[in-house]
């Protein structure tokens, strides 16, 4: 048994895991996993964590009002009951939602089948105390020779998430570690975007782009009527989409350098509540080693002697 020494802020502690279940590379470069074959790359033993087909489409129609999904809601000091506004009316029901729904992969074509998905950790009573943490580790073994790792994969992220960086949120930050080192970290605000000052970190450098947000892709679509400063909504389609209940798409692509035959890769999260209620998502995960210098250029010189060959 093998033991990798993982750094967390504030603490080390040593995470056995066995090479024994490693994906054997036989000396290929590159690895990808587009996560319909389920977990059975990944080490056993992982938690919070889960596989399942990637989310459908959202909601289509607004059916009443109310607090609830694919409801509108007429709290004040956020919107109006229409009956009370400075021109009453009574809607029509069911309405079109005001953000249409769509499907992730009608915005991205990578998140297709099955994704990789949180499962909720759960949280007590008070921020900043979530009763676990998500973990699912990936190791890979006998990799070609390298001098760099390059990593990218596709991140669906959203509804209700509340993290932060510190120790103020019920929610906690995504990490990616790579031999028991945090290379990213990262927390996410409700609707999937980014909330404090993370990233990448430890030698890592690369991007973590958000393409696409105020996504309606799940049963969680909530909306509200327009306050318009007190007058209320004034027809039917005064009316907006609850920003933490819609989603986020993200590109992710990083380099860091690394040596050794193998690696070890984890994900982690603090996520506090299931998939009904918010969620990370990830899909089309690829790693590939990047050749040391001196077998480039000996590969260029065999093509180039091979050409040679054939024009002769």
């Amino acid at each position: 048994m093998n033991r990798l020494l993982v750094v967390v802020v504030g603490m080390v502690t040593a995470v056995p895991f066995s090479l024994s279940a490693a994906v054997n590379l036989a000396g290929a470069a590159s690895y990808t996993n587009n996560m319909d074959s389920g977990l059975g790359d990944f080490e056993a033993g992982y938690t919070f964590w889960q596989n399942q087909a990637v989310f459908g489409s959202g909601v289509g129609t607004i059916t009443g009002q109310g607090a609830g999904n694919g409801l509108v809601n007429v709290t004040n000091p956020g919107s109006l009951d229409p009956s009370t506004s400075a021109t009453p009316f009574t809607p029509s029901y069911p309405l079109a939602s005001i953000v249409a729904p769509t499907t992730f992969n009608a915005q991205d074509s990578r998140f297709d089948g099955n994704w990789l998905i949180t499962n909720g950790v759960g949280n007590n009573t008070s921020a900043g105390v979530p009763s676990g943490t998500g973990s699912i580790v990936l190791v890979l073994s006998n990799l070609a020779p390298h001098t760099s790792l390059n990593l990218a994969m596709v991140w669906g992220i959203g509804d209700s998430i509340d993290a932060s960086l510190s120790s103020t949120s019920y929610d906690g930050p995504l990490q990616i570690l790579i031999d028991g080192v945090v290379v990213y970290q990262q927390a996410f605000a409700g609707g999937g975007g980014s909330t404090g000052a993370g990233g990448f970190q430890n030698g890592a450098s690369g991007t973590m782009t958000r393409t696409v947000s105020g996504l309606n892709t799940t049963a969680m679509y909530r909306e509200r009527w327009q306050y318009n400063s007190g007058a209320g909504p004034t027809n039917e389609n005064n009316r907006y989409a609850e920003s933490w209940t819609l989603e986020s798409i993200w590109d992710m692509a990083f380099e860091i350098a690394h040596t050794n035959s193998d690696v070890t890769i984890e994900f982690r999260h603090q996520i506090s509540s299931g998939i009904t209620d918010e969620f990370i998502a990830m899909d089309s995960f690829s790693v590939t080693a990047v050749p040391e210098p001196s077998r480039l250029l000996l590969s260029g010189l065999s093509l180039m002697a091979l050409v040679g060959r054939r024009r002769r």
